[in-house]
């Protein structure tokens, strides 16, 4: 079978094997760049950036190589004001501080039962600072955009608003392939879909994705670098309050905002949605996922 032939094939599928398929491709192409660039001795923060930019790259060249046409719908770019900016900037840090406050119980009741695999460590000197905020922040939220939010979201679009943002939220678990920290994952990865979707645009989910591993990074680097040992205790105690604060704003906004905008966005759909059939591709994705997942705790 030629290339043409194939590309033809895949524009024929429904949109869920297509995503599933893209999905696939990526999850192989992520799973391979992640153990060679783990073996490669060097800055961890480069490494996660180049074993996720590469795949990413790669799995949309192909998208866009298969599907010429709808490179400028799904790679929907907007201008926003600077207020904007600082809108989306301030919620992403809202949501920091909500996964946090979720996070930190969980992960104790967790620890229980089995050995949490060690996450992004802080940065111990302020050039390392810097690397992390252009590997860890800025090359995240830029793309896992593009592939989530962008391949997979417009994708599943066709099949409605609240399909169209879990799917993406799934297919953002996928990419962070993390058992343990999956609630928190999801709940990040529908907060993006929702802002991506609602807004028409990546920009905004690429600043709120930025502020929350932004604010993260500089809270490890804060609390590792700067804090003297000392206070250690007294800015634990005002950075859980400010997160209590903090969270509470986000739940306040996204329960006010959140059903409405879904709500708005359907009745705007008047479409036929396509069939949701059988995809052997998301078969393979869950087997290679859970199999990855019991690696893990072996």
């Amino acid at each position: 079978m030629n290339k043409k032939r194939i590309k033809n094939y895949i524009n024929t599928l429904t949109p869920h094997r297509r995503a599933c398929l893209m999905l696939l491709v990526f999850f192989v192409l992520f799973s391979v760049s992640s153990k060679i660039f783990s073996l490669i001795p060097g800055n961890s923060y480069i490494a996660t950036a180049l074993s996720l930019a590469l795949p990413v790259i790669l799995t949309t060249g192909l998208y866009i190589y298969i599907r010429p046409l709808q490179a400028t719908a799904f790679l929907h770019i907007k201008k926003i004001s600077l207020s904007h900016f600082f809108l989306w900037f301030f919620l992403g840090i809202c949501a920091n501080a909500t996964l946090a406050v979720i996070s930190i119980p969980l992960n104790k009741l967790l620890s229980g039962f089995f050995s949490l695999p060690q996450t992004v460590v802080a940065p111990k000197s302020f050039g390392e600072y810097l690397v992390g905020v252009l590997c860890i922040a800025i090359v995240p939220a830029i793309f896992e955009e593009v592939f989530c939010r962008g391949v997979i979201l417009y994708e599943y679009k066709r099949y409605g608003a609240r399909f169209a943002i879990i799917a993406s939220a799934l297919a953002y678990l996928v990419l962070h392939n993390s058992v343990t920290s999956a609630f928190s994952i999801l709940i990040l990865g529908l907060a993006l879909g929702f802002v991506a979707l609602c807004t028409d645009s990546l920009v905004p989910s690429m600043i709120f994705h930025f502020s929350v591993n932004f604010f993260s990074l500089t809270m490890g680097y804060v609390s590792e670098s700067i804090i003297p040992a000392h206070l250690q205790a007294e800015f634990a105690l005002a950075l859980n309050l400010i997160f209590i604060f903090l969270s509470l704003t986000f739940v306040l906004v996204w329960l006010s905002v959140a059903p409405q905008g879904i709500k708005k966005f359907e009745r705007q759909e008047r479409k036929e949605r396509p069939k949701l059939d059988f995809s052997f591709s998301l078969i393979i994705i869950i087997l290679i996922y859970v199999l990855t997942q019991i690696l893990n705790f072996i």
